[in-house]
């Protein structure tokens, strides 16, 4: 049994998501809804985050996958997606989200952040001054528009008519927003872009409207008594979607759990670039309170910190996850490379959709249906299930691609969707992106191998196995140096067989790294160690799971009740 993961394969089947669900009817705008239900004709639908913040994820995501690939088709498309964007950036600088049958005009915060990681990237490649120059644009409109309040800046949840939306702050997506406008100013110098995101980084941390304690305690804006309301089974009305008493809609965004891994992902940066190690560290606290109470140790993490259905997952979340483990592993915590390489091998490539014999299965029948007309384009029933080939499930259960998406799975009048997002997708990329790109460092005196996984580039390569036993092999291709792998977690040194050029060679273990030095270019310095097999039970989303690991991998997981998976995950035996 291989237990070998494929960064470049993922991202080629995700570019085949990223490529063909932006609609070529109308002008290449991204689709942010796809879904697969289980009755029904799998369909694309439209929603509000269709701009900006999808023409921003599809943008940035495409151009990752193609570092990765050296995929040059597609710019058709990628053009489309990027002329969708420019064509709702307005007057005084913002996106907006025009005024149709499913949006309202106004600008979300939400949709800010993602055209600023999208235009920044799309800078970077190209150097163009019309991108520098409406990054400026956007964020010096940010920067008039933030409120200051008690020595600190933040933004609410839209702009909407020449005003905030909202009356107060919303406790929701606005601490979101300094991971982008960091990327923004890493792309372009842009200083004030780096002030903005360190005051409203400074304001999740230290205002009374904080998200964290100092010791990584979550702040709910909840009463004991709404938790309470929250986790019965009938606070949701079981109809198509969800709905929520008017005055409890605020559980929603309060307890949305990716505006906090967003929020934890920014403050890291934020903090690292201001001197500020409290704001680091409350953090990293943060990210192990979450990872407690509503994560899992394979890289599962609820959609929601409050309300019924918790059980359900949002990708999104994992990529700020290993966006701010990778921040805290430079920072000296290299621990956190561990969690990454289980995530990654686990729940990020078990939450990437293959229309395969399984799927064909689950839904077959339904695509006899005839597909109904739509006069609004607000859905469309086109190739759907090859279009979301690759693409990245969003609200899954632990076992199951499908699920009832805050609803009880044990309701009997609810049925079961596989939820493939326009923001779990790109964020699914994103993730493998960013784990594809630190597999290894290039140092002044060598290479540090930070993950067990394949890559190749001009400097070295690195090729790993995981079959009866995990093994990896180094070459350096330029110069003479060290050669630093990280052992895994399991592994102090003890169990490591290490040659180089094919002899025996002794070794030391600094901070978690095999030391190798003297290893001239064209030696392969190879390691072996075993994958120890064991069995666990871990409660996840309330719901316990007897687990079969080999290594860092799940060969199995089973839930102990009685629900059973339409689609189920981890069948790796």
């Amino acid at each position: 049994m291989s237990l070998k993961i494929d960064l470049v394969a993922m991202a080629r089947r995700g570019l085949n998501y990223l490529t063909t669900n932006p609609d070529s009817e109308n002008d290449y705008l991204p689709y942010f809804g796809g879904k697969i239900p289980e009755k029904g004709l799998p369909y694309f639908e439209r929603c509000p985050w269709d701009y900006g913040d999808g023409n921003g994820r599809f943008v940035e995501s495409i151009e990752y996958c193609r570092r990765m690939t050296g995929f040059a088709g597609a710019h058709d498309v990628e053009e489309g997606v990027l002329r969708n964007l420019y064509a709702c950036l307005e007057d005084d600088g913002l996106l907006y989200v025009p005024e149709t049958p499913w949006s309202r005009h106004e600008a979300p915060m939400w949709s800010q952040r993602g055209s600023l990681l999208g235009l920044s990237l799309m800078y970077a490649k190209t150097g163009d001054p019309d991108i520098k120059a409406r990054l400026a644009k956007l964020v010096d409109r940010l920067y008039s528009m933030a409120i200051r309040q008690d020595g600190h800046l933040f933004l609410m949840y839209a702009w909407r008519d020449g005003a905030w939306l909202k009356e107060g702050l919303e406790t929701g997506y606005h601490f979101a927003l300094p991971e982008s406008l960091i990327t923004c100013y890493q792309a372009t110098g842009n200083e004030r872009a780096l002030e903005l995101a360190i005051e409203i980084a400074r304001g999740c941390a230290y205002s009374m409207h904080r998200y964290f304690e100092d010791d990584g305690t979550w702040i709910l804006d909840a009463t004991q008594e709404d938790l309470d309301m929250a986790a019965r089974s009938d606070f949701l009305q079981e109809d198509e979607g969800f709905k929520l008493e008017p005055e409890k809609a605020y559980l929603v965004t309060t307890g949305h759990v990716t505006s906090r891994t967003m929020s934890m992902w920014g403050m890291i940066r934020a903090g690292k670039l201001a001197g500020d190690k409290t704001m680091t560290e409350t953090s990293r606290n943060a990210f192990e309170y979450l990872a407690r109470h509503w994560g899992s140790t394979f890289g599962w993490f609820a959609e929601n910190a409050i309300i019924a259905g918790r059980e359900c997952s949002e990708l999104c979340s994992l990529a700020d996850v290993v966006g701010a483990l990778i921040e805290l592993a430079d920072c000296g915590h290299t621990c956190y490379w561990n969690n990454i390489e289980r995530y990654a091998r686990n729940h990020l490539v078990e939450s990437q959709f293959t229309n395969g014999p399984e799927v064909l299965a689950v839904v077959g029948d339904n695509l006899k249906e005839s597909a109904p007309a739509v006069s609004d384009g607000s859905r469309s029933y086109r190739n759907v299930l090859a279009r979301l080939d690759g693409g990245f499930a969003g609200p899954i259960y632990p076992d199951d691609m499908f699920s009832f998406y805050f609803k009880s799975r044990y309701n009997p009048h609810a049925t079961r969707t596989l939820d493939i997002s326009g923001c779990c997708s790109p964020s699914g990329t994103r993730t493998v992106y960013m784990v594809w790109n630190r597999i290894f460092d290039v140092l002044p005196d060598g290479v540090r191998v930070n993950l067990n996984m394949s890559k190749s580039n001009d400097d070295a390569e690195v090729k790993s196995w995981r079959d009866d036993e995990g093994k990896v092999e180094v070459t350096l291709k330029k110069k003479a140096g060290t050669v630093r792998v990280r052992l895994p977690e399991w592994e102090s040194g003890k169990g490591v067989n290490l040659s180089v050029g094919g002899a025996p060679r002794s070794f030391e273990v600094k901070d978690g790294y095999l030391e190798c030095p003297d290893v001239r270019p064209g030696e392969k310095v190879i390691l072996e160690y075993d994958l120890p097999a064991k069995k666990t039970r871990e409660n996840v989303g309330g719901i316990d799971y007897d687990i079969t690991w080999k290594g860092d991998t799940i060969t199995s997981l089973v839930n102990t009740t009685d629900y059973e998976p339409l689609l189920p995950r981890y069948q790796r035996t």
